[in-house]
């Protein structure tokens, strides 16, 4: 009896490390994307980050939907970097790459393929047809793929931009 008790665990060990293993969950990582030498993460304070990157190209502010304040977006060449506000400061909301001249750290960029993106990330968390999501802490990265499942945008987004 003992014997069958300890098969069956075993058994049911390996199914569990089986299952557990590579579900393409990243909740781990940590995406950001860096420009040159300045690391622009989601949650990031935007302050330093303005201060490192220079004048931008163009900028605009609403009212935030989600948080008290006024949202800003900051245009810079081949990535936006949108903030919301929080205790007198703004932080990083959303940063959206839209073309070529600019890659993530892991070497993508607009026009990468599908496949490219999984040997660099590995199995999205959700897949869609035209969309591949990473779940990371406090924070996603989404990849746009066109119909040709190229990249056509990468962005970092705060939970509340996916949830919404």
């Amino acid at each position: 009896m003992k014997r069958v008790l300890c098969i069956l665990l075993s058994f049911f060990s390996l199914v569990v490390m089986i299952s557990c293993s590579d579900t393409g969950t990243t909740e781990n990582a940590d995406y950001s994307f860096q420009k040159g030498n300045v690391v622009i993460a989601v949650n990031g304070e935007m302050a330093p980050i303005l201060e490192a990157l220079g004048e931008w190209i163009e900028y605009n502010e609403s009212p935030s939907c989600g948080f008290t304040g006024m949202s800003k977006l900051y245009t810079y060449a081949g990535f936006d970097i949108e903030t919301y506000p929080t205790d007198g400061k703004d932080y990083v909301y959303r940063v959206e790459l839209y073309d070529d001249s600019v890659a993530t750290k892991e070497g993508i960029r607009v026009g990468s393929t599908k496949a490219q993106v999984i040997e660099a990330y590995g199995n999205a968390s959700e897949e869609g047809t035209t969309v591949l999501t990473y779940r990371a802490k406090n924070m996603y990265l989404r990849l746009l793929l066109s119909a040709e499942g190229l990249v056509s945008k990468i962005q970092y987004l705060h939970p509340n931009a996916v949830d919404n």
